[in-house]
């Protein structure tokens, strides 16, 4: 299993025991908002999501989804991923729960996946989307290195690519 760290997380893979760590996120309205559903998925739907995600974990290694933890106290911070796209480049992603927002995990943790792709696996660049309204994301990838780049609405769209940009 790979596991990452950064100065405060670390990243492992889903597993089974993720369920009610996920329904932390697809169980709360306001972390919805801002997905193509926009409305909080029952234990049922999350636990078919969690069971998918597992499912297709294989085939996708070794980009996939990671579940971060904070190193001191062991807490589910959220879930960050590295997708492909079929697209030039992967797409980077993360959900974090309300309890974990504005602590700065989402550069720090995203950041730390980034430098995990291009230096270990040779990935030369990231697609990322967000809703339009999701202004802390937008703030987040630019942070990152990101640039806006045009794409079909109503996503907003960015890449980073190791040509543009120093290293996060």
């Amino acid at each position: 299993m790979t596991c990452l760290e950064s100065n405060r997380t670390r990243l492992r893979r889903l597993t089974d025991g993720d369920l009610d760590n996920l329904l932390q996120l697809y169980g709360d309205a306001e972390v919805m908002r801002f997905t193509p559903t926009r409305v909080p998925q029952t234990r049922a739907q999350t636990e078919a999501r969690l069971r998918s995600q597992l499912e297709n974990q294989k085939q996708l290694n070794p980009l996939g989804v990671w579940a971060a933890e904070s190193k001191d106290t062991d807490s589910f911070i959220g879930w960050f991923m590295i997708l492909p796209t079929g697209r030039q480049y992967p797409e980077l992603g993360f959900m974090i729960v309300p309890s974990q927002w504005r602590k700065g995990y989402a550069r720090e943790i995203a950041a730390r996946l980034m430098r995990h792709g291009t230096e270990d696996l040779g990935l030369e660049g990231y697609a990322a989307v967000t809703d339009p309204d999701n202004e802390t994301s937008v703030r987040v990838l630019t942070a990152l290195g990101f640039r806006e780049v045009p794409g079909a609405p109503p996503l907003r769209h960015f890449e980073w690519t190791n040509l543009h940009v120093t290293r996060p």
